[in-house]
């Protein structure tokens, strides 16, 4: 098939690829091949690469595939980590003579090992055809034991748990102490102590204390010099997410090969109905003109076919939703425009608001609403009446400003989400419907845009000024949920750990 290739050349062209990249200024290969992990998959590779042409794939299923071999090979370590230490087995070291004798795993079922009844072969069976009975090895052990004692200088050890397990200890050190009397088993013991406590120092560092939330404190001509809509919400709720990004320039990158997710199905969503509302008229956008976009985008998309099933499905079911609410919305619609962009200063700030709306309507009666498409529940409608995703908002406050060059200053009648879910419930309307308020208050568009301006106003200039750094995690969506594209790099699983502790010893 078009694409592929043998896996032996693949292998080939892997291992080329390993070592352009590992390669010292030297160009030495040490570090990828010289220690056990690196010898393994050199194996591995060779033999790979010598199976010839027995199997084709693309690149793609190559990545699955070698991940697949990888997984069914164990990298064991070399022996020999210290000229004078030696591990054997039972019998290998009753050959051997040393001065110091370390007996590990006194453990019934481990020394001696529980005795195996044959599935196939009863004791008397066994002892017809001459077959020695599984309690031999047992005597066998014994003497192991019998003749590792004999050494000048013997340790012995157990583990008190195998997993999550208590153990039993073996019934030959249990014989041995109870021989020896209460005194010399405590004598022994506290030799044993002494000896782990040894053992416990290797593993001990120097004090450190723990990380700390980090806050950091950039001079004012540093701080960004202008904000996307978008990024006002990430700077409420992560401003060290934007603090990394914009003052220290770092980028997240990208996932290798990785498959398409949430962003690439919420771009395709977006392309769809963009030509749908871009394209035809108020009067033409039906179901069947839906789906015909919809079928050529997917198409143009070249999915996986598992992940183009799912989403087609997904779109499909929230495509009679769509046309149903276009067209009880079309009586009072003038034109819509999709993908319009702005840019505004903002004076009290500082700074410069830019960004782009998905979609402005137009209306009849000289306002506008301001849609904005989603394909999940988040951010929900309470946060963005809130201000803690404040982009419609702020969009709102852009246009009746004539932010929108080609649109000059318009009154905002309506601010919406449309949920792209396949769910029944399309629109989730963020302002109050001036002809429908509810209970309360009414919170209308132009309200929640200065408020929103406001806020950001606020916020802007209390980092410009120093009083607040760029705080990490500053109000997480979940305090359980570290995946931020910078939370490695604010170490938040270190201090995150320590604030849980704080809030539960509150209680």
């Amino acid at each position: 098939a078009a694409g592929e290739l043998p896996i032996g050349v693949l292998a080939g062209l892997t291992a080329q690829a390993l070592e352009g990249i590992c390669a010292d200024e030297t160009g030495a290969l040490d570090a990828l091949w010289g220690d056990e992990a690196g010898s393994d998959l050199a194996g591995l590779l060779l033999e790979t690469r010598d199976s010839g042409s027995l199997l084709a794939m693309t690149g793609r299923e190559w990545i699955d595939a070698l991940e697949a071999l990888m997984a069914g090979r164990m990298v064991k370590p070399r022996g020999g980590g210290h000229p004078r230490a030696f591990v054997w087995g039972a019998l290998e070291a009753r050959l051997q003579h040393v001065d110091t004798l370390l007996m590990g795993a006194l453990n019934e079922g481990v020394w001696p090992q529980a005795g195996q009844e044959d599935p196939f072969l009863s004791r008397s069976m066994k002892a017809a055809i001459g077959l020695e009975p599984p309690e031999r090895r047992i005597g066998q052990a014994a003497h192991d034991f019998q003749m590792a004692m004999g050494a000048p200088e013997v340790v012995l050890s157990r583990a008190f748990r195998s997993g999550k397990a208590p153990t039993v200890a073996s019934r030959w050190l249990q014989r041995l102490l109870a021989v020896a009397g209460h005194q010399p088993a405590h004598e022994m013991r506290a030799r044993g102590e002494a000896l782990l406590a040894h053992a416990r120092g290797l593993d001990q560092g120097p004090s450190t204390p723990p990380a700390q939330r980090p806050e950091p404190h950039p001079p004012a001509e540093l701080q960004p010099k202008s904000y996307s809509f978008s990024e006002v919400g990430r700077l409420r709720r992560d401003p060290y997410a934007i603090y990394a990004r914009r003052v220290l320039k770092l980028d997240p990158l990208e996932p290798f090969l990785a498959d398409p997710g949430p962003r690439e199905r919420g771009t395709l969503y977006h392309q769809i109905l963009e030509e749908f509302v871009s394209g035809l008229e108020p009067a033409s956008r039906s179901l069947e003109a839906l789906r015909a976009i919809a079928a050529r985008h997917f198409a143009e998309a070249r999915l996986p076919d598992a992940t183009a099933l799912v989403w087609r499905l997904r779109f499909d079911k929230a495509a009679a939703t769509i046309v149903k609410w276009e067209m009880e919305n079309s009586g009072g619609l003038a034109r819509s425009l999709v993908e319009a962009r702005a840019g505004l200063e903002m004076p009290l700030a500082g700074v410069r608001l830019t960004g782009m709306a998905d979609r402005i309507d137009l209306r009849r009666d000289g306002t506008a609403w301001i849609i904005d498409y989603k394909t999940g529940g988040s951010p929900s409608r309470k946060e963005a009446r809130i201000l803690l995703d404040p982009q419609l908002a702020l969009e709102a406050h852009a246009l009746m400003q004539g932010g929108f060059a080609d649109l000059g200053s318009l009154p905002v009648s309506g601010l919406f989400y449309l949920r792209l879910t396949g769910k029944e419930q399309l629109a989730d309307r963020i302002d109050d419907d001036p002809l429908n308020p509810g209970r309360g208050e009414p919170l209308h568009a132009p309200d929640l845009a200065a408020r929103a301006a406001e806020e950001f106003a606020r916020l802007v200039g209390l980092l410009a000024s120093g009083r607040r750094g760029f705080l990490s995690r500053a109000i997480p969506e979940s305090a359980r949920a570290l995946g931020g594209d910078y939370d490695h790099l604010a170490r938040v699983a270190e201090w995150q750990t320590a604030v849980d502790a704080d809030g539960d010893g509150d209680e």
